[in-house]
């Protein structure tokens, strides 16, 4: 404290965004685990060489603790010409200095806690004893505990006693040394892994659920045992309905406990509550030791409330517009709340669990809940072996079969282009608006196997040419679509390129027993195909993945309740032999697609998938929707994933599964030769973060995602690497491959200035991205899109709004 008093008027005093700072350093990321019979210490490697800086931020009494890489001369050239897609900056990594870093300096180290990893896991920056004196860690330390006492007390240090500075950083030291002793004991401590508990939620009433509950592990309670002036976070709560976050200059509003709603009690857990504040980047504690409750309030209506033994905080009930993610490794929780008081303003909350087992415990009745939430109908009505497929869609860390065989060849596929992100971005008319039916917007793009793509604006179609692989012009424009039978101008609701391109095949709004043939070489339907007077057609597609390049006539189509092939040189068209009617109580089928095969996925209003090999016969394999309506459907070429999108989640299942009857071990089937039965993989809910899906606006609506496709030139070697999909004003892409490593988050995202009609790769690349506006249409680099991260931190306007 006296070497503090010392230099601190120097300290303090500088305009400077730094503070302090320790030169040179290693840093590296230590992580325990435990297995049933091992426990596993291992280390990471982050930065050789890097500085360690305690830094002002933006926002008042709040600062960050930042390491930065040092490179050795040259190595910074080098590293230029890759790109990042990691959400963190590759050269920076920063961490608000809070009292839940535990944060311990020695003489060999500075250690603290990540907050965002999972338990166990340390960041240690290492220096020689030599290269740190003992004063100048000892600054350092007094330096980084005074900043968490102005974050924590909410004003400047100058103003505090020394003696309430004394008791202060004695607190936060003494806090550090437990947390390392309690990491220590840990890796020396071999326990068994919590299994997952299945809940049956109509089996555990509020009075048996006490003695199903494993032992819980005691919440850390150091700030409750502060004593001395140090501000009380709790001292200033009042009761209101609307709970205000911390992070905005004053604690959560509590909610009077008799205004939340009453139930029977399906699960309670204990935790610590979180909420995620955007211009720190960082989840920050609001509560300690608060208890998450899930009730029921009525039939296949629950509550989720959040309160602590004198007051509630969050009432919420649950719904899909809640964008749920579980991470076991950290044992956390994280959804979205909506502000009641006419703002719409979205928060990410988060709960991070006792333990293990009360986060499987939560995690389990919470998918159960939403199960019977969303459909209507009680959990246990589902078979066995899908129960455990649903409510493990929500997990956000999954081991996917693919992880150990793939490999990251981004670097070696990435662009030699060196242009900036807003150089050839897109190209755009003349008149700065698509050509067409201007008294209508654009409805509907589709994208050619060869270089044309073509659009829909009122009664019209565009025709867009791809001069080159990196633009596209406005080539002409088809106007005035008439009928054969009845000379009417109509706007396709349905549109599909067929036989090489040549012909585009049109549906017309509230007029299901007919399809048109447009000939594009004349630019007029020359033929109506009238299915039959019973069987109405919702949707068209190709009866294999890249039927379009070949002459073949053959279709597949569907409506709400069948499935069936259409043969053009036929009378009726429809090929009654191959075809499958199912009862209506199967839920609507909303659309379909198929694989290079010819194999056939069908996506429904129930949000569940069938898979088929034939048409006139049952699906081989029924993987059970989350809920929620299925409005787009893909496969890969092989057939092997299947994306379906949802409003606001994209599920990914894979369709292979090993065969533990063949005699290799590593045989496997597909679903849609033979039924997956309990061997289902589990689906993966590929969803955006709730943190940045409040940064968006907060309301998700997913247009159908896509993966690129070949040029069909692959001999069936073909493997897909990219996702697309938009959502408002924004495209987003995932990286298939890291997706299937388990990294579901490397997704990156490109804001316009209005909502996105459609979009999808151009044909036979993923490098260029082919987006539809209500009055243009753009192609886009998918090299120019960035993390979200990177996106919200070139934003300066976000330091002084919530979101």
């Amino acid at each position: 404290m006296f070497l503090l008093k010392s230099i601190g008027s120097v300290i303090w005093g500088k305009s400077d965004a730094a503070l302090m700072q320790l030169p040179s350093g290693s840093l590296n990321k230590v992580t325990t685990r435990t297995t049933a019979t091992t426990t596993q210490v291992s280390k990471q490697l982050l930065f050789k060489d890097a500085t360690l800086t305690v830094r002002r931020s933006n926002v008042p009494f709040n600062y960050q603790l930042v390491a930065t890489r040092l490179f050795e001369e040259g190595e910074d050239e080098v590293e230029a010409e890759g790109e990042s897609l990691d959400d963190e900056d590759d050269t920076e990594v920063s961490f608000l200095l809070d009292e839940s870093l535990h944060l311990l300096v020695t003489d060999a180290t500075v250690r603290w806690t990540d907050p965002l990893a999972p338990a166990g896991t340390l960041v240690h920056y290492e220096y020689e004893a030599f290269d740190a004196s003992a004063a100048t860690l000892s600054a350092f330390e007094g330096v980084a505990y005074t900043s968490m006492y102005e974050r924590r007390a909410k004003k400047s240090h100058s103003d505090a006693t020394d003696d309430e500075l004394d008791k202060y950083f004695a607190f936060v030291r003494a806090g550090a040394v437990a947390n390392a002793n309690a990491v220590a004991a840990a890796a020396k401590k071999v326990g068994a892994l919590v299994n997952s508990i299945f809940i049956h939620i109509h089996t555990f009433p509020a009075a048996k659920q006490k003695q199903q509950q494993p032992e819980k592990t005691p919440v850390k309670r150091e700030a409750k045992e502060m004593k001395g002036p140090v501000h009380d976070v709790k001292s200033n709560a009042t009761p209101t309905q609307s709970p205000v976050p911390m992070s905005m200059g004053t604690t959560p509003l509590a909610i009077n406990k008799n205004l939340t709603p009453s139930g029977e009690s399906i699960v309670k857990v204990e935790g610590d509550l979180y909420l995620y504040d955007n211009r720190v980047s960082q989840f920050n504690m609001m509560r300690e030791s608060i208890t998450a409750e899930i009730i029921r309030t009525a039939r296949f209506e629950f509550h989720l409330i959040i309160s602590d033994a004198a007051q509630a905080y969050i009432s919420q009930p649950i719904d899909n517009s809640m964008n749920p993610q579980f991470n076991t490794h950290a044992t956390c929780f994280v959804w979205l709340w909506k502000q009641e008081d006419g703002s719409d303003t979205v928060y990410p909350w988060s709960i991070k669990f006792a333990d293990a087992a009360q986060e499987a415990l939560f995690r389990d009745a919470f998918g159960a809940c939403m199960y019977e939430a969303l459909n209507k109908t009680d959990f246990l009505k589902v078979k066995a072996e899908d129960r455990k497929y649903l409510v493990n869609a929500y997990q956000e860390d999954v081991e996917m079969e693919d992880a150990d065989e793939e490999e990251e060849k981004e670097a070696a596929e990435e662009e030699d282009s060196s242009e900036s992100e807003d150089e050839g971005a897109f190209m755009e008319a003349p008149d700065n608006s698509a050509p067409g039916d201007k008294t209508a917007k654009i409805s509907n793009l589709t994208i050619g196997h060869g270089d044309r793509s073509y659009f829909v604006r009122g009664h019209s179609i565009g025709v867009l040419g791809h001069p080159d692989a990196d633009s596209v012009e406005y080539s002409t424009v088809i106007n005035n679509v008439k009928s054969l039978s009845d000379n009417k101008s109509f706007t396709p609701s349905k549109v599909l390129l067929h036989d090489q391109d040549k012909s585009m095949l049109l549906m017309r709004p509230n007029e299901d027993h007919i399809v048109y043939r447009m000939d594009l070489n004349v630019g007029k339907v020359v033929e109506e195909w009238k299915i039959d007077d019973v069987t109405p057609v919702t949707e068209i597609i190709p009866e294999s993945k890249n039927a379009g390049m070949t002459p073949s006539r053959n279709l597949v189509g569907i409506n709400h309740n069948s499935i069936f092939r259409l043969d053009p040189r036929l009378e009726t068209k429809l090929v009654r032999s191959e075809s499958k009617t199912y009862a209506s109580n199967v839920g609507r089928f909303n659309c379909a697609t198929t694989t290079a095969s010819g194999k056939l996925a069908v996506g429904s209003s129930k949000g569940d998938i069938r898979l088929y090999d034939k048409l006139n016969v049952r699906a081989k394999t029924h993987l059970p929707g989350l809920g929620d309506p299925v409005s787009g459907i893909d496969t890969t070429e092989s057939g092997k994933w299947v994306i379906a999108t949802c409003k606001n989640y994209l599920l990914l299942v894979c369709t292979e599964a090993r065969d533990t009857k063949a005699a290799g071990r590593s045989s496997t089937f597909s679903g849609f030769n033979k039924s997956l039965g309990d061997q289902k993989p589990f689906p993966v809910r590929l969803q955006l973060r709730p943190e940045h899906v409040a940064y968006m606006g907060g309301v998700v609506s997913f247009t159908p995602a896509r993966f690129n496709t070949s040029s069909g030139n692959n001999s069936g070697e073909f493997e897909e690497t990219s996702i697309v999909t938009s959502t408002g004003s924004f495209v987003v892409t995932w990286n298939f491959r890291r997706v299937k490593q388990g990294k579901l988050n490397d997704y990156t995202i490109k804001q316009y200035g209005t909502d996105i009609v459609a979009d999808n790769f151009k044909f036979g690349e993923d490098k260029n991205i082919l987006v539809a506006l209500p009055e243009d249409i753009c192609m886009t680099s998918r090299k120019s899109l960035q993390t979200p991260t990177k996106m919200l931190k070139s934003r300066s306007s976000i330091v002084n709004s919530p979101y």
